[in-house]
């Protein structure tokens, strides 16, 4: 697997020589998915940015993303900045939703009044 040794390096150091351990396979899927949501985080902005769109939550959710990696690395610990992550996340996502359901109506609006 070509994520094995990057995945490796974020493991906390009493799993890395240990793959019996009972949270190795927790924190292994954990830190694989944070690895692949990190570029694709990146990618959002640069679509965003031809739509004026606010891109900022996006670095500060990769910011977060970066901080849990090295989180578990030194401290085995991954909850709290999760938390904090999915937190960000949400008013994230909260807001740019928030700007497609205002304009719904209005766009159903617009497609109801075209005749054939």
């Amino acid at each position: 697997m070509l994520f094995a040794p990057l995945i490796t390096y974020f493991l906390p150091a009493e799993m890395r020589k240990d793959k019996t351990h009972p949270r190795y396979g927790e924190f292994r899927v954990i830190i694989s998915s944070v690895l692949l949501s990190i570029p694709l985080m990146l990618l959002f902005p640069v679509f965003l940015l031809f739509i004026g769109k606010p891109v900022t939550g996006y670095f500060i959710n990769d910011a977060l993303l970066i901080l849990l990696l090295f989180s578990m690395r030194c401290f085995g610990h991954y909850r709290i900045p999760m938390t904090t992550t999915a937190i960000a996340t949400y008013f994230i996502i909260y807001e740019w939703m928030s700007t497609i359901t205002k304009s719904l109506p209005a766009t159903i609006f617009h497609l109801g009044s075209y005749s054939i």
